[in-house]
């Protein structure tokens, strides 16, 4: 998990810290984390041999173009390499659309906030991923949840949770 804090909100003692809040969450439910900082190939060569998952909190502290920017193209490679192995890469959405901003920055794509909001979003009938399959069935939008529009999703992309033509949860 990204905790590079010119990015992201890192501070593990600080309730208000979104980055240090979702380690301890992973941590509480049970996953191992491994923390990195350094954004070059090698380091994110090395995350991803030794993770299933790459996360990258809210970027609050700096926008996604500056992230990708300074993630170099090797390191931008061993991402798309990563998530095109079968590699998970999960960002958190935020207000200024910087989680949005960097999935179409990496891939090339044009998703786009969804404009619909919910406060439910039910498993769709495109879910055949083996880490859903046992998944709740529906989930509540807790404080904050923005959605991807569905019809903005690239080709092959699905919508793991959705209501209408916000989803959110995508794969």
């Amino acid at each position: 998990m990204l905790i590079n804090t010119d990015f992201v909100n890192y501070a593990p003692n600080s309730s208000g810290s979104e980055a240090s809040n979702v380690v301890a969450s992973l941590i509480a439910t049970g996953y191992d984390v491994t923390p990195f900082s350094d954004l070059s190939a090698a380091s994110i060569a090395q995350v991803t041999e030794i993770n299933r998952a790459l996360v990258v909190p809210e970027l609050e502290v700096a926008a996604a173009t500056s992230l990708f920017d300074s993630l170099g193209p090797a390191a931008v490679s061993e991402i798309r390499a990563f998530v095109q192995g079968g590699g998970v890469l999960v960002t958190m959405a935020d207000a200024g659309g910087d989680g949005i901003a960097l999935v179409n920055a990496l891939f090339g794509w044009r998703t786009s906030e969804s404009a619909t909001t919910s406060s439910t979003y039910s498993q769709t009938d495109g879910v055949h991923a083996a880490a859903f399959r046992t998944a709740p069935l529906s989930l509540a939008a807790v404080n904050r949840t923005l959605a991807v529009s569905v019809a903005s999703l690239p080709p092959g992309g699905t919508a793991i949770y959705a209501n209408g033509d916000a989803a959110a949860v995508t794969a």
